[in-house]
C-alpha cells in the first residue's frame, strides 16, 4: 500500500480532496475515524472518486460504519473493516455490479450474522416445539394411557423450561468492555510560504494562498503644551487731550489712532466719539486703550503726543498722566517637542486602529502576520506653530497601512498532512488533541510580490485502531480473567480492560457477541496530551 489517509469526523470534503491531489499515483486507503460518516452521502464520495480517477489512484475504503461501506461498494471502491485488510489485498479494483452484490453478501458485520444465526435458532426451536406436541398428540391418542400422557407432558415442559433457561442465559446478560488504546505523541514541523501569486494550495512547494489588504485611518488628537512664558493679558488704559489748533469745530471719532512719539512707539485708540471746540486753544478729553496687551502700554505722561491721519493737521494731542494696567500672566507655549510627542502618540494609536481595522478585512481562515503590517503617514497637519502661545496643540493625522492576510487553514492542512505521514499504519489521531503553533514569520520580496514565510508545528496524540466488531466475537463467551488476558495480548492496549456483565449469572461473558457491547475510552489518552 503507497499511502493512507486518515478521515476525522470534522474533516471537510474540500480538506480531503486537497489531502488526495498531493498523492500522485500508487493506491490510497481512506481510513475512517470512529464517527466519521461523511462519505455515506454518496455525492462527496464520488467526488473524491473523481479526482482519484483523474490523478490515477486506486482508492479504498477502511471503515466500519455499514452505510460508508454501502456507499464504498455502490461507488466501485473496495470497503475493508481494518487496514490490516487493505494492506494484505493484492488488488482493491473491483467490477461496480459485484460490488453491489458483495454489499448484501459479503461485506456482513459479524453483529449481523450472529443475529441471523440467532434467528434461525428460534426458528428450528419453534419448529421443533411443534413437533414435540405433535408426538405427544399421537402418542395420547395411540396409547390412551395416563402414562404416556404424563411422560409426553413432562417432556413438553422440559424442552420448553429449556428453551426459557437458554434464551435468559443467552439473551438477558449484557456485558460492557471498556478499553484504551495504547497512545503516541506526535509532532511534525514544516516551513511554509504564502504569497499573493496562488490563489490554491500547492502541497508540492507547501505553499499557501495569500492577498494583499488595506486600510487609511484618520484620527485628531489635542494635548497640553509644556512651553511656559510670560504671555500679555490685559491692555493699559488712560486718558489724552486733544488740542484744537484752528478756529472751527472738530469731532475726533472713537478709533482714532495716536502714538508716542519715543521709543517703541506704542499706539492706543480712543474709546468713544470727541467734539474740540472751536477755537484755537480749546481742549477736550478722551479714554484711550493700547492696542497690544501686556505692560508695553504703559507709558509715562507726556509720552502721547501723535495722531495718526488727517486729524494731526487740526489737532495735536498729550497724556497729561501716565497710562497703566498693562499686565501679563504665565502662559503655555507651543515646543517641538510637544508637536513631537504628540505626533508619535497619536501615530501608536492610529497604528492599533490600523490593525483593528485591518483583522476586519480578514476573510474566514485568514490571519495577518505583525511582521507584514507596513504603515505610511499620508498628512500631518498642526494646528498651532512652535513657538506660539498656546494652552494646547492640536493635529490630524492621515495614515495608510498595508498588510499581506495568509491563508490560515492552508498552512494547518500541510502540517496535517505532514503528522499524518509519520503515524504508525492502523493508528488514528484525536481530534480533540491536534493543537497547532505558527510562529518565525520573516517577510521576503520576490519579482516586486512580499511573500511570507513562516514555520507551523502541529502536535497531538495517536491512539491505535480497535477494531470493535473483531473484539467482540474474540470475548463472547470467555471469563473476565480469560478476556482481559486475551486483550492483553493480541490488542495495543494501554492498561487492563474494564469488564462489568449484567446480570453476572455464570461468570462469563454473553457467547452472543452482539450482547457485548465495547466502549472505547479515549480521555487518558488526551488527559496525557494536556
Amino acid at each position: 500500500m503507497d499511502h493512507t489517509i486518515s478521515v476525522l469526523p470534522e474533516d471537510t470534503t474540500q480538506v480531503l480532496q486537497q489531502r488526495l491531489a498531493a498523492v500522485h499515483g500508487g493506491r490510497v486507503a481512506l481510513v475512517l475515524a470512529d464517527g466519521a460518516h461523511q462519505l455515506a452521502h454518496t455525492v462527496r464520495l464520488d467526488l473524491l472518486i473523481r479526482q482519484a480517477q483523474r490523478q490515477g489512484i486506486e482508492l479504498a475504503l477502511v471503515t466500519r460504519h455499514l452505510p460508508t461501506q454501502d456507499a464504498g461498494r455502490a461507488g466501485g471502491l473496495a470497503v475493508f473493516n481494518r487496514l490490516e485488510q487493505a494492506t494484505a489485498a493484492a488488488t482493491w479494483s473491483r467490477p461496480r455490479v459485484r460490488l453491489v452484490t458483495a454489499t448484501r453478501d459479503q461485506a456482513v458485520m459479524p453483529a449481523r450474522s450472529v443475529a441471523r444465526r440467532w434467528l434461525a435458532w428460534r426458528q428450528k426451536r419453534s419448529t421443533a416445539r411443534g413437533r414435540n406436541r405433535q408426538i405427544m398428540a399421537i402418542s395420547a391418542r395411540g396409547n390412551g394411557s395416563a402414562w404416556g400422557q404424563a411422560v409426553a407432558l413432562l417432556l413438553v415442559l422440559a424442552l420448553l423450561g429449556g428453551a426459557v433457561i437458554g434464551t435468559v442465559l443467552l439473551t438477558v446478560p449484557v456485558a460492557t468492555v471498556t478499553v484504551t488504546p495504547s497512545r503516541q505523541s506526535v509532532i511534525a514541523s514544516i516551513n511554509v510560504r504564502a504569497s499573493a501569486a496562488t490563489d490554491e494550495l500547492d502541497v508540492t512547494k507547501n505553499l499557501v494562498p495569500a492577498r494583499r489588504i488595506e486600510v487609511l485611518v484618520e484620527e485628531t488628537r489635542k494635548a497640553a503644551t509644556t512651553g511656559k512664558r510670560d504671555v500679555p493679558e490685559k491692555a493699559a488704559s488712560g486718558t489724552v487731550t486733544f488740542v484744537n489748533l484752528r478756529s472751527q469745530e472738530v469731532v475726533v471719532p472713537a478709533g482714532t489712532i495716536v502714538r508716542t512719539s519715543s521709543g517703541s512707539n506704542t499706539r492706543f485708540r480712543t474709546l468713544g466719539d470727541v467734539r474740540v471746540g472751536g477755537a484755537v486753544g480749546a481742549q477736550a478729553s478722551t479714554t484711550v486703550e493700547a492696542l497690544d496687551l501686556g505692560p508695553a502700554g504703559n507709558v509715562a505722561a507726556g509720552t502721547i503726543s501723535r495722531i495718526d491721519g488727517g486729524l494731526g493737521l487740526s489737532l495735536r494731542v498729550i497724556n497729561q498722566q501716565g497710562l497703566g494696567g498693562g499686565t501679563v500672566r504665565q502662559g503655555g507655549v507651543v515646543t517641538q517637542a510637544d508637536k513631537e510627542r504628540l505626533r508619535v502618540t497619536l501615530q501608536q494609536q492610529l497604528e492599533q486602529k490600523a490593525y483593528q481595522r485591518l483583522s476586519e478585512e480578514l476573510n474566514e481562515g485568514e490571519f495577518v502576520p505583525p511582521e507584514s503590517v507596513e504603515t505610511f503617514v499620508m498628512s500631518l497637519v498642526f494646528d498651532s506653530f512652535t513657538d506660539e502661545a498656546k494652552d494646547s496643540l492640536g493635529v490630524t493625522m492621515r495614515l495608510l497601512a498595508r498588510a499581506i492576510a495568509v491563508n490560515d487553514e492552508g498552512g494547518k492542512s500541510l502540517a496535517l498532512r505532514a503528522l499524518q505521514g509519520q503515524m504508525t499504519p492502523g493508528s488514528q489521531l484525536l481530534a480533540d488533541s491536534i493543537q497547532y503553533n505558527t510562529d518565525n514569520f520573516t517577510v521576503l520580496e520576490e519579482n516586486t510580490l512580499k511573500v511570507v514565510t513562516f514555520n507551523v508545528t502541529v502536535s497531538g496524540v495517536a491512539v491505535a485502531d480497535v477494531d470493535q466488531a473483531r473484539l467482540r466475537a474474540a470475548v463472547a463467551g470467555l471469563t473476565p480473567d480469560a478476556a482481559t488476558e486475551l486483550l492483553m495480548r493480541e490488542w495495543k492496549l494501554d492498561g487492563a480492560p474494564h469488564i462489568e456483565i449484567e446480570p453476572n449469572w455464570l461468570g462469563r461473558l454473553p457467547v452472543i457477541p452482539f450482547r457485548v457491547h465495547v466502549k472505547v475510552d479515549y480521555s487518558r489518552a488526551l488527559a496525557s496530551n494536556r
